[in-house]
């Protein structure tokens, strides 16, 4: 039997935390004036995407909102603020990673009189090197004053993996984003898993989803 010896470059490490279960994820966000309390708002989509991955999105957002404080408006009634959601997914490079098997010959012994020889041929190894396809998955969103067009407050957060549906990346990317909100927050960089409880709750809205990015 050959034994496998697995050579992963630092890429590799930074492959498997960022894939479709856990992500990791650089966020920026800024408060720019204080929102005023329990505001009624309107979702307005920038996204040019699939309207039904589009609207799955916005609802993940509407969520998030909800649970801030912010109200859905009476019918007829102007909202007081807009929040305005973009998202994309953009290649992000090729991480490559070798696996080298060594193969152990067999070594043959001789017995000639007092005399033990040993026979064998030397050691072989096979290195074969696996290229992933990464990309970059990005959620943006800005509040801003529906009359004025005053910006209240705005965020985006970034990650990089190797799976491209938005879809089952926006959970863990807009837990992210509203983790701190509606703080201010430069360029933080931290993993969140599927089974945070955040994450949790934005995937409890779509029942029965497969989740694995395939």
């Amino acid at each position: 039997m050959g034994k496998v010896i697995q050579l992963a470059a630092c890429a590799a490490f930074a492959l498997l935390i960022s894939g479709c279960v856990n992500i990791k994820g650089v966020s920026n966000t800024s408060l720019v004036r204080p929102l005023p309390p329990a505001p009624t708002f309107q979702l307005e989509n920038l996204a040019e995407d699939d309207p039904a991955i589009a609207r799955k999105v916005g609802q993940m957002v509407a969520y998030q909102l909800l649970k801030q404080g912010f109200r859905n408006p009476a019918k007829d009634e102007t909202p007081d603020l807009k929040a305005r959601f973009s998202y994309d997914v953009v290649p992000a490079g090729v991480t490559s990673t070798a696996f080298t098997t060594i193969n152990q010959p067999k070594q043959n012994y001789y017995v000639t009189g007092n005399t033990v020889t040993k026979k064998g041929t030397n050691a072989t190894a096979t290195t074969v090197v696996s290229n992933t396809q990464e990309y970059q998955r990005t959620v943006a969103l800005r509040i801003l004053d529906t009359k004025t067009g005053a910006v209240y407050w705005e965020g985006n957060v970034s990650s990089v993996g190797s799976c491209n549906r938005i879809f089952v990346t926006a959970p863990n990317i807009l837990a992210l984003m509203f983790e701190k909100f509606p703080g201010d927050v430069s360029n933080s960089s931290k993993v969140i898993t599927d089974s945070d409880p955040a994450v949790q709750e934005l995937r409890g809205l779509f029942p029965g989803t497969e989740w694995g990015c395939r």
